[in-house]
């Protein structure tokens, strides 16, 4: 978001996306994404870091 507006950028291999999460007691928090390739077992609905 820039200016209160919602800003579309492409989805390329490498780009970095900022993502603003809200929790229930009205915090945030901010990550930064980077996509990448998508890899063998990506989609194997496993929980992360197994």
């Amino acid at each position: 978001m820039k200016d209160n507006e919602v800003v579309r950028k492409g989805a390329k291999i490498g780009r970095a996306f900022t993502v603003k999460v809200f929790t229930r007691d009205g915090a945030s928090v901010t990550k930064k994404l980077k996509l990448r390739a998508e890899r063998k077992g990506d989609d194997s609905g496993k929980p992360l870091g197994c």
